[in-house]
């Protein structure tokens, strides 16, 4: 096994093969980057939430406002404590922010001061 079939899990840290990797749905898109192992455990924790926070109906976004039909379970990905549902666009946005308020915090005191 060469470097170039290792990869590292962005969950558990550690390097496996590729093949460890769970293929996204889409086709063409790749791997995920967390392994299989905690691939499942986060889907179990999904699962849970889920059951115990059924989705609602179409409505108004409580981070951004904008209405939605297409709802995604939003969670505190260290502890697994259930925040609420919110729309696919936040989902994406604070990902990219890790959850981080005060990253999220000072990106938007720039973007007012560019308004």
């Amino acid at each position: 096994m060469s470097l170039h079939d290792l990869k590292q899990c962005k969950e558990c840290k550690e390097f496996k093969h590729y093949t460890d990797f769970p293929l996204f749905s889409t086709k063409g898109a790749g791997r995920k980057n967390t392994c299989k192992h905690c691939s499942n455990k986060q889907a179990t924790v999904r699962r849970r939430l889920r059951r115990n926070h059924p989705v609602p109906a179409a409505g108004d976004c409580p981070a951004c406002g904008r209405h939605t039909t297409k709802w995604v379970l939003d969670h505190d990905h260290k502890t697994d404590k259930f925040r609420g549902y919110i729309c696919d666009a936040c989902n994406v946005a604070f990902g990219k922010f890790d959850d981080d308020s005060y990253t999220m915090h000072r990106s938007l005191i720039w973007l007012q001061s560019h308004v």
